[in-house]
């Protein structure tokens, strides 16, 4: 009986620094999220600023390349032409 009671004394032992370990290891991701997060946002922030650059340096470019890219979806037959645009 005291071998069992020991026995699970220990694993309760390392079952709490596992716990332990753990909620450390959570913390560790919740605040990397956290950083990728506002990292994301200034990248945000930064390509809003060069488009409003490029769009004031380069103001017929806009007009120009939704003209190409709506070409481009009509001869790929793509049915929406209004989705965003991507790489």
């Amino acid at each position: 009986m005291n071998e069992a009671l020991e026995n699970a004394s220990n694993a309760t032992v390392v079952l709490q620094a596992e716990l332990e370990e753990l909620a450390k290891a959570r913390k560790a991701a919740e605040e990397k999220v956290a950083r990728l997060e506002e990292e994301r946002k200034e990248c945000n922030q930064l390509i809003l600023q060069t488009d409003n650059l490029a769009h004031r340096l380069f103001p017929d470019s806009q007009t120009h390349a939704v003209k190409k890219v709506s070409a481009r979806r009509t001869t790929q037959g793509q049915a929406n032409l209004a989705v965003p645009w991507t790489p």
